[in-house]
Order: C-alpha cells, then structure tokens, then sequence
C-alpha cells in the first residue's frame, strides 16, 4: 500500500496542526491527503485506486495519506470538509490548497505537477 491511512492525531505529526486559515505545517516534503469514506461513497472508490498508483509514481517526491471521514469527523471539521473525496494538498511555505471530487488519473497527476511544481 503507498497512500498510508492516518487518524486525527498522525495527521498533527505527520501532516501537520491547525485548519485551512491557520495551518502550520509539520511534515518535511509535500504531502497529499485523501479525505474520505470508502464504505458508501462511490466516488472515494472511484478515486482510491487512482491515488493509490500516484502515490506509488510520487513516493520519492511526497507523502500521500488517507483520512476516513466518519472515524476523524473533528480533522474534518477543521477543514470544512463537506464533500468527499477532498485532496488536501500541503507544502512548506504555503496555505493547504483543498480539491473537491472526483477526478481521473491524468486530471490528478496534473493537478500534483502544477500544485507541487514537479
């Protein structure tokens, strides 16, 4: 498995503390976060697969993690995540940057290229 499930509390340590309008950062390169719930959301399974294989491409370039919604509904909340699946996007230097919905493999891949710079 390349894109790691993480709770509320690995979320501080490996991502990072606060919400979207006062995020600080905690991690040493640029992380990718898949917030959502594959048990009824069709669209997180459409989408799981997808992320999975990047974060397998990108490994060696960022950390890519996954969130279940239901079981860290606080993490969610403090990110006013509403929809799933959200792509949280998290760099040194600069404000997170949130993806709503589903999108398909070269759609994401550039969306990491133009975000990340790579």
């Amino acid at each position: 498995m390349n894109a790691r499930p993480i709770s509320q509390e690995e979320f501080k340590t490996l991502v990072g503390t606060g919400n979207q309008g006062n995020f600080q950062f905690a991690a040493n390169r640029p992380v990718i976060v898949d917030f959502s719930a594959l048990e009824w959301c069709s669209h997180c399974r459409t989408l799981a697969p997808i992320f999975e294989e990047l974060a397998g491409k990108y490994a060696d370039r960022a950390d890519f993690y996954t969130v279940n919604v239901d079981e860290n509904e606080e993490l969610t909340r403090n990110f006013n995540i509403r929809m799933v699946p959200t792509l949280l996007f998290a760099q040194p230097g600069k404000a997170p940057e949130l993806l709503l919905g589903t999108l398909n493999r070269p759609q994401l891949e550039e969306k990491i290229k133009e975000i990340f710079s790579f």
